[in-house]
């Protein structure tokens, strides 16, 4: 089961990332395999998911509130 879920419509922001081939080749075989057709998509769900389990940094959102 893919970590990464199909693709939710919201309003986005755009930005500029690069990354080597050998990650964009790895990136490209994941969203192949979890039928993921954007690679932005996927790029946001795993932003999140760091978010979401970087421990530190929750506690550190948590201290600037």
């Amino acid at each position: 089961m893919p970590l990464i879920s199909k693709q939710k419509i919201s309003k986005n922001k755009t930005i500029k990332a690069s990354v080597s081939s050998e990650l964009f080749a790895e990136i490209d075989e994941y969203c192949k395999w979890a039928d993921i057709s954007d690679h932005n998509h996927f790029l946001k769900e795993a932003i999140e998911y760091v978010f979401l389990k970087d421990k530190e940094w929750r506690a550190h959102k948590i201290k600037a509130i």
